[in-house]
């Protein structure tokens, strides 16, 4: 389906999926590299998961920031309809926007307890996202594009 707005001159659909399917072919290139996960950094947020959905909590800067995040997203291109993978997802704070928008979101994140708070959180709120515990480069080898978009969003700072 192609996109209104355009990116660069080009119709955004195709600039946004030549990017997405870039950005999984670095994924799959990195997938016999050691795991870029920090136990650490896992274990952290696994002891937030209660956390995740108080807007007035330990993680309120990641509901202060999702407005302007969506809001970057969706300059660049329309999300309704489109298949979207959330990596790092977390909580799902911006995948859920996402879904709001329309979007097919996948979620991703390396830690099981953000992942069902995730989960509980959606099916609270009668959204349908799938999520998913993994690591991105165990993900992109069998994924090779299958979405639209691919968000990594709050990530890098807590790779090795």
């Amino acid at each position: 389906m192609p996109v209104e707005t355009e990116v660069g001159g080009r119709p955004a659909s195709a600039a946004i999926k030549r990017q997405a399917a870039a950005f999984c072919a670095i994924l799959a290139a990195v997938s016999e590299t050691p795991p870029n996960v920090n136990p650490e950094e896992v274990e952290k947020f696994d002891r937030l998961a209660q956390e995740w959905w108080d807007p007035n909590g330990k993680l309120r800067t990641l509901h202060d920031l999702n407005p302007a995040r969506l809001a970057w997203l969706e300059s660049r291109v329309s999300l309704a309809g489109k298949h979207i993978l959330d990596l790092g997802c977390g909580g799902g704070i911006l995948t859920e926007a996402l879904a709001r928008r329309g979007a097919r979101v996948l979620g991703l994140d390396a830690s099981e307890t953000a992942i069902a708070a995730a989960s509980r959180h959606a099916r609270a709120n009668g959204l349908e996202i799938e999520y998913g515990v993994g690591k991105a480069e165990d993900f992109a080898p069998n994924n090779e594009n299958r979405f639209d978009v691919v968000t990594c969003m709050e990530l890098v700072e807590h790779v090795p």
